[in-house]
């Protein structure tokens, strides 16, 4: 059990730092920062409710960002060893199934995990900047965009100087320097108010996202990379219908509980609508969810093991 623990952890650390070294992540993760400050300053009719439409916003893009990292991190980290070869070599070593997948998924995940925790950090400075429905708070959407470039300045120097690699150190800076930021303001009290509950709203995405990359990981062991990214459209888009689709086709009682979880839904972990009404989340119902989360992402990985163990592999010439 060590020896292949330690070959999953192996497997997940350069899955990681693959996934974090590929400028897509990069420009991903300066996507999501740059589309959160435009939604702060773009004008609005809000009728006094401007703080549950930039947490939408800001949560939505969220679960974009960590769907689209998932679906080209699993083509990248599965498909793509599967075609070249890379995957028959590693398995010609006394490498299992399960260690393989469950290392790619973690590693995978990781990377995912990285961009949330910026996008978390983005969403609660949101919620500060535009706090009071009248004025932008200037200060904070200073820093806000000085964090950003001073990271990228940051690693310019230290590859001008050091050398290394350049993508992979510009994310983890640009994660590290933002959240940094965002803490100092928030300790000097440079920043409006900001609205806590949101990182709850951003938890409940992140065990949605373990979902979403553990079935990414299942279908890049299955399919190649086109049908690969078509699987993930459905397999978003189904999810947010899953519920409503339900709701109609099933009576209420055991088989629309039943129904909703063993189909993908995204609804049962969005929150936003209970916490705009004012309502508080109970620590059962976040603990309901990793549970739920964790199960699903268990049989999925299970699944994607038993399927990669059944797969013919071939050693690209």
């Amino acid at each position: 059990m060590s020896f292949r623990f330690k070959q999953s952890l192996a497997i997940g650390r350069n899955t990681a730092l693959v996934s974090l070294g590929t400028p897509f992540s990069l420009i991903l993760q300066l996507m999501l920062l740059a589309c959160g400050l435009l939604l702060a300053c773009l004008p609005f009719f809000s009728f006094g409710e401007h703080l549950r439409l930039i947490r939408d916003q800001s949560l939505a893009l969220c679960l974009i960002a960590g769907c689209l990292g998932s679906a080209f991190g699993a083509s990248q980290a599965i498909t793509e060893d599967i075609r070249e070869g890379a995957a028959a070599i590693m398995m010609s070593r006394p490498v299992s199934s399960l260690a393989y997948i469950v290392g790619k998924w973690w590693g995978l995940y990781a990377g995912v995990l990285l961009i949330q925790v910026t996008a978390t950090g983005a969403c609660l400075w949101l919620t500060a900047i535009t706090s009071n429905e009248n004025h932008l708070d200037t200060i904070g959407l200073a820093l806000y965009g000085a964090a950003v470039i001073g990271s990228l300045a940051l690693v310019g120097i230290k590859q001008y100087v050091f050398g290394g690699t350049f993508v992979w150190s510009a994310n983890v800076t640009l994660a590290a320097t933002f959240l940094l930021t965002f803490l100092l303001s928030v300790s000097l009290r440079t920043a409006g108010t900001v609205d806590w509950k949101t990182a709850q709203a951003s938890l409940m995405i992140v065990f949605a996202l373990a979902i979403f990359s553990s079935l990414a990981v299942l279908a890049a062991v299955l399919f190649d990379t086109g049908m690969l990214l078509g699987a993930c459209v459905l397999l978003f888009f189904g999810g947010l219908l899953s519920d409503s689709f339900l709701t109609v086709a099933l009576p209420s009682g055991w088989a629309l509980a039943a129904g909703r979880a063993l189909l993908p839904n995204w609804q049962l972990f969005w929150i936003s609508d209970r916490l705009a009404e004012g309502k508080t989340v109970p620590t059962a119902t976040l603990a309901h969810s990793a549970i739920h989360a964790g199960l699903y992402t268990t049989l999925a990985l299970l699944a994607a093991a038993r399927a990669f163990g059944r797969r013919e592999l071939e050693v690209q010439a």
